[in-house]
């Protein structure tokens, strides 16, 4: 129903990834609540998460800031290996947070 993690690109800074398929509608709630879990502990680790949303894709725009991203970057075209243009995301864990 949905698969994800973070790509580990250096100490501190993290790439979140998520593959959802059609189900994962049925049960929005429990999945992102479990999705702000898995964030909630990735923060312990990472001081920097970051997506890329394509921009297009609305939904995941709106679920991005319900999770606390900021809008770091408002047009990185051809940013997908499609070539597809994002919107570039990123969630700062400040020291002493």
């Amino acid at each position: 129903m949905v698969c994800g993690g973070v790509i580990k690109l250096w100490e501190g800074r993290g790439c979140v990834w998520t593959v959802f398929n059609e189900e994962s509608k049925g049960c929005f709630v429990p999945v992102f609540r479990g999705i702000k879990e898995f964030l909630r502990l990735q923060r312990q680790v990472f001081r920097r998460l970051e997506i890329a949303v394509p921009t297009g894709f609305e939904m995941g725009h709106r679920r991005a800031l319900l999770l606390g991203f900021k809008v770091e970057c408002g047009f990185a075209e051809s940013y997908l290996p499609s070539g597809e243009d994002c919107v570039l995301y990123s969630l700062i864990t400040r020291k002493g947070a």
